[in-house]
């Protein structure tokens, strides 16, 4: 006797029963058909089903669930934390016919329910989801409910077994979650986080069950046999030789072992059926074999990969297109399920324009190119995603940018936002809601959608791209389009002959025909690798720069900044300062604050001579630390050139003084720099000429310059940020004779703290 403590579909098929004694042996075949518990609760007087709590829950979960109630109040589901009546839960159930889903993640209940009753005696498809602390409630077509918990916490904690239909002890759920009985229907599918539930066989306890005959009515047509199944109307048909169909309701000849080749999948289709093949294979039974190099779509091809890992919070998709038509079409896809529910993120063609979509939960996001794309020609395309963040580049061209949704509800506020608004003002739209993390759980899809798919109800773009893919990057790990393909669907190679026309080299590098590999990039002197793709940082590689100097990378390898005493284009060269030097918009000195200090009743003096041809520059600057350090103070202290006059400016908490000299001094010649200030009273004056001297205030009673940091001359890091937009470039030109208060005349490197660039003054005149 053969014993099968518990049936599974894969315990289908035909068994041989063997028999013998002392005359001989017998053998006879049974055809064991499995079909699945499909359950009907009666509550008669109680009915349920434990499996084991849901898995992957702590942040987020999504349940399908397929049921048909016969009354109007109920328990459907249950899973708790704790065997009492507190900590964590999710449930879900009807109340006087209204679905009603509820959890709570320990701060108070969160309460969601739809607006319209359930259909009693008729089949519902119900969808459950939650991320943190937000929940949503998705009955039928309608629209979806959305509802939170209270307070801080957002973690999900469930420790106890799952029930559907009723619980054993209803003392042991938390008041939120009582209903006033257990449900009475028929529940035939639970899909949990993209898995489906065996409801009879996944099951660790079943209590007053009844298996529900969905057969009864015969909807299998054509003769075709029924069985129960774990399916939204909970059966399934097995047709005969020439029917297919969910139904059986098509004919022609249908799928059969092998039909599709080692590797092909067989699926049926009005008049026959259609093989999915193995990358490199088409046609018929996939016999025909094909090279593929660059994949070619046709508008119903695709190739299918394993899904995105690691881009719940960061995702990075470069991509190299060539349409061949402007066509509507999809060029990649990924989403959360298979059914088209959940997160998801897709790459377009729509009207021509490309476009790039995502939807992390809660509303979809759409980024639209500038301008519209031209056909047989290659385009390089780099989407991100960052939190709620997006992007989208199209070859060199400015981002096309979204923000979060939050950002557009506190313009005034957000600085960040403000200034990115400004830059980017293109094409921009919002991400909608508080959800952050994209799942992503379903296949890659290049090039179009495998037919038996469904994409998200918001994508209105159902058809497939028509062009060629070369190169395809997620979160910069390159992505082999043939080797790494699971499956495709009449994928075929483009035909490209000049690699060159694909503008593959990259990082300003040319690309060079008639090499071994059909091409070979000539890169800049910064770049290196077979497509320029690597930066060489010749400061880590090689050190150039000597003598404590300054090293960056710059597109023509790098350029060293020297400190005081030394020059040259590594800083090689010991030169002498002294009283008399130059910069030139890149060089400064540092001074000690302590050097330029006075108390309200004490003058403050400054003095230098300056020479120079240029009209705009900062000269000299005492303000704050640093822009990027929070400091309550606006004060600052600065002397400039704007359009070859003198401007000494002067803020003390009150509003500024601005003190501009009576002529211009950028005549070349040698022109002496004198200013005080006494309080709010200050003054400017040319070349110890009284007829060139002015003199002004600052507004307000405020008399004092509070500023901690140091004093600049010849300008400063970031100057159009330190000052403020007043100074857009530092001076050029030279300086010498320079006083503070009373010291002086100053010598370099001897009397500064610090700088960088500065060389003697070579026209002294």
């Amino acid at each position: 006797m053969l014993e099968i403590p518990r049936l599974y579909p894969g315990d289908q098929g035909t068994y041989v029963c063997q028999a013998q004694n002392d005359i001989g042996q017998n053998e006879k075949d049974y055809n064991l058909s499995v079909g699945d518990l499909v359950p009907y609760f009666d509550q008669e007087p109680v009915s349920y089903i434990s499996y084991p709590p849901i898995e992957d829950h702590h942040i987020n979960f999504e349940i399908l669930l397929s049921l048909k109630p016969e009354t109007t109040d109920g328990l459907v589901l249950y899973n708790g934390q704790y065997d009492s009546a507190r900590g964590d839960y999710v449930c879900f159930g009807m109340r006087g016919g209204y679905p009603e889903f509820g959890f709570d993640v320990g701060s108070g209940p969160a309460l969601i329910q739809g607006n319209k009753t359930l259909s009693l005696n008729q089949w519902n498809s119900i969808k459950l989801k939650r991320e943190n602390s937000v929940g949503t409630l998705e009955v039928n077509d309608e629209p979806i409910y959305t509802g939170s918990s209270l307070g801080q916490f957002s973690g999900l904690d469930l420790g106890q077994n799952m029930y559907l239909g009723n619980v054993p002890d209803a003392n042991n759920v938390p008041e939120p979650a009582r209903f006033s009985s257990g449900y009475v229907g028929v529940i035939s599918q639970v899909i949990i986080n993209g898995k489906d539930l065996n409801l009879g066989a996944d099951a660790l306890e079943l209590k007053g069950i009844e298996p529900y005959n969905a057969c009864k009515d015969r909807p299998c047509l054509n003769r075709g046999r029924c069985l129960p199944a774990n399916s939204k109307y909970g059966y399934k048909c097995d047709c005969p030789t020439g029917f297919t169909g969910s139904r059986c309701e098509n004919t022609g000849r249908g799928c059969y072992p092998g039909i599709c080749g080692p590797g092909g999948r067989c699926r049926d289709v009005a008049g026959g059926h259609q093989c999915i093949c193995p990358m490199g294979r088409i046609g018929s039974g996939c016999r025909q074999q094909v090279q593929v190099i660059y994949p070619q779509f046709n508008g119903s091809s695709f190739s299918s990969y394993d899904p995105i890992r690691n881009a719940r919070f960061q995702l990075k998709i470069e991509i190299e297109i060539k349409p061949q038509s402007l066509d509507d079409g999809i060029l990649l896809y990924s989403g959360q399920y298979e059914d088209g529910s959940g997160d998801y993120v897709v790459v377009l063609m729509k009207d021509g324009y490309l476009e790039f979509r995502y939807n992390s939960g809660s509303g979809e996001a759409v980024l639209k190119s500038k301008k519209k794309l031209v056909s047989n020609e290659w385009v390089r395309i780099t989407a991100t995603k960052s939190g709620q963040e997006g992007s989208l580049i199209i070859n060199n061209e400015e981002p096309v940018k979204v923000w979060p949704w939050s950002y557009y509800n506190n313009l005034r506020n957000n600085y960040y936002n403000y200034y990115l608004r400004r830059r980017y003002r293109y094409k921009r739209g919002t991400s909608p809601g508080t959800y952050i993390g994209l799942d992503l759980r379903s296949r890659l899809y290049l090039g179009g959608m495998d037919p038996d798919r469904r994409l998200p109800d918001d994508v209105d773009v159902q058809s497939g791209f028509h062009g060629c893919i070369a190169e395809l990057k997620i979160n910069m790990l390159s992505m082999d389009l043939t080797r790494d393909a699971r499956e495709a669907l009449e994928v075929r190679d483009c035909g490209e002959t000049n690699i060159c026309n694909r503008h593959i080299c990259k990082n300003g590098g040319t690309c060079l025909e008639g090499t071994a590999l059909g091409y070979r990039c000539s890169c800049p002197v910064s770049y290196t690798g077979e497509k320029c793709e690597v930066e060489i940082n010749l400061c880590l590689a090689e050190r150039p720069c000597r003598n404590n100097g300054v090293c960056s990378v710059t597109s023509t390898g790098y350029r060293c900044d020297c400190p005081l005493g030394f020059m040259g284009k590594s800083c090689e060269a010991v030169i002498q300062l002294g009283e008399n030097i130059e910069v030139n918009r890149d060089g400064f000195v540092e001074f000690n604050k302590s050097l330029l200090s006075a108390t309200p009743q004490q003058e403050e003096v400054i003095k230098f001579t300056l020479k120079t041809t240029e009209k705009d520059g900062l000269v000299l600057w005492k303000g704050q630390p640093s822009p990027l350090q929070r400091s309550s103070s606006i004060d600052y202290l600065s002397i400039g050139l704007q359009d070859g006059y003198v401007v000494y400016s002067f803020e003390l908490g009150s509003g500024p003084a601005r003190i501009r000299s009576p002529i211009r001094i950028n005549d070349g010649y040698a022109h002496i720099i004198q200013v005080t200030r006494l309080g709010r009273q200050g003054s400017l004056t040319i070349d110890n000429n009284l007829s060139y001297s002015t003199s002004g205030q600052s507004q307000g009673p405020l008399q004092s310059l509070n500023t901690a940091g140091n004093v600049y001359l010849g300008g400063v890091s970031l100057v159009s940020t330190i000052t403020k937009q007043q100074y857009t470039e530092n001076y050029s030109g030279c300086i010498s004779d320079i006083y503070l208060q009373d010291k002086g005349p100053l010598r370099l490197p001897e009397d500064a703290v610090g700088g960088f660039n500065v060389r003697p003054c070579l026209n002294k005149k």
